[in-house]
């Protein structure tokens, strides 16, 4: 799924906010706050913000 910046800008529940992401993409999260919104309002994150050399992931359930 794809969403653009200001729909994830608006997505509750963010733990670990970028000031890198902000700066480069105009939001401060992306793999948070995707996950959450893919799946809707009773979301939340069980693995926050993990990010590699090359990648950021998170992972969302539905609660």
């Amino acid at each position: 799924m794809l969403f653009p910046a200001d729909r994830l800008a608006q997505v509750p529940g963010v733990t670990n906010p970028s000031s890198l992401a902000s700066a480069t993409v105009g939001t401060s999260s992306v793999a948070e706050a995707a996950a959450l919104a893919a799946l809707g309002p009773r979301a939340r994150l069980t693995v926050t913000r993990q990010t590699g050399r090359f990648c950021t992931c998170a992972v969302a359930v539905i609660a």
